[in-house]
């Protein structure tokens, strides 16, 4: 279908596929798309339309490339360390479950952006950086990191002292009397009844988008438990005072302000805010990124450039190809 362009006039626009295309997305500035994927583009002045259906399938390309990629560098830095050490002495090193590495290297579940920077760091400085962690972890602080615990915190006013269930009440008085004086809609049961049934008959229709859903949020589960921990897990004395060293540390890395530290972490700024509050208790994978950043703050340059030397898309070798492509099925 030919349209016209809302640029140059021109009755030119139509689905053109191209090699070589990049997007910004995430961390990646220059994230290749797929050759084959179709375009709304001009012919004449060359710009692109997006409908919903293009930026739908344009979302999802851009997901499956940055996923495929993160495995790939969390491969690549995998295969470096177990030149020094067992997958399972870096996985009780580096806070994460067993065998998840192993599943990891043949091309199984999707990394964080903060456990590739992490076997990034790792793997440059191995074996001796490994002493570190270890040391971090048998509970033998520093003189220097039981000053920073005992340092005294920024003290919040207002709103932002409130505990969440002061939070929650607010919310409830203001949704209260918003149904009060009549500007809020409400749904009586039978209509609300009527919207439920609805909205489960057209989800339910769509197997394969269930079973898709499904699995997805199953992995992005586990990604997210490489940064935050779980509200229901049970902390320990250990993991709380690891969990306030990390906070006191993330407040001092050498970086000019919070927007290029979230970038340089992989977090959003919303995350970055949860976590130095402390309203999110990072996990240990995140705790041992922030310790070695501040241990090793040089390392910092490098790592902030890791995500730009991505003009063109790295490859694996052949015989590892299979194991960490993208499949029509992530």
């Amino acid at each position: 279908m030919v349209t016209r362009c809302p640029a140059c006039g021109s009755l030119a626009v139509r689905p053109r596929a191209a090699a070589g295309r990049t997007r910004s997305y995430k961390v990646f500035p220059l994230l290749p798309l797929p050759d084959d994927l179709l375009i709304p583009t001009c012919r004449t002045c060359r710009s692109e339309w997006l409908d919903t259906e293009t930026q739908r399938r344009l979302g999802e390309a851009l997901r499956n490339s940055f996923e495929a990629l993160l495995r790939h560098m969390a491969w690549r830095e995998i295969e470096r360390l177990s030149l020094h050490l067992s997958l399972r002495r870096l996985e009780r090193l580096l806070g994460l479950a067993q065998g998840y590495l192993s599943r990891l290297s043949a091309g199984d579940g999707n990394p964080s952006v903060q456990l590739v920077l992490l076997l990034r760091i790792v793997a440059d400085g191995a074996p001796e950086i490994l002493t570190t962690i270890d040391r971090f972890w048998a509970l033998a602080p520093t003189e220097e990191e039981l000053g920073m615990v005992q340092e005294k915190t920024k003290q919040h006013r207002g709103f932002a002292a409130m505990d969440r269930e002061a939070h929650r009440e607010l919310a409830r008085s203001g949704g209260k009397a918003a149904h009060e004086y009549g500007l809020a809609h409400a749904f009586d049961t039978d209509t609300a009844r009527e919207a439920g049934r609805k909205g489960g008959a057209t989800t339910a229709q769509n197997r394969v988008h269930q079973a898709t859903a499904g699995r997805r949020g199953g992995l992005s589960l586990r990604t997210k438990l490489q940064i935050v921990r779980r509200a229901d897990d049970v902390l320990t004395d250990e993991d709380r005072r690891a969990a306030n060293l990390a906070r006191q540390a993330l407040k001092k890395l050498p970086v000019p302000n919070r927007r290029e530290l979230a970038r340089l972490l992989g977090l959003s700024k919303v995350m970055l805010r949860q976590l130095i509050k402390g309203d999110e208790i990072p996990a240990r994978p995140l705790i041992a990124l922030i310790l070695l950043l501040s241990k090793h703050p040089e390392v910092i340059p490098s790592l902030s450039s890791l995500w730009t030397q991505l003009d063109s898309p790295v490859l694996p070798d052949q015989g590892t190809a299979e194991a960490v492509s993208c499949r029509s099925d992530c």
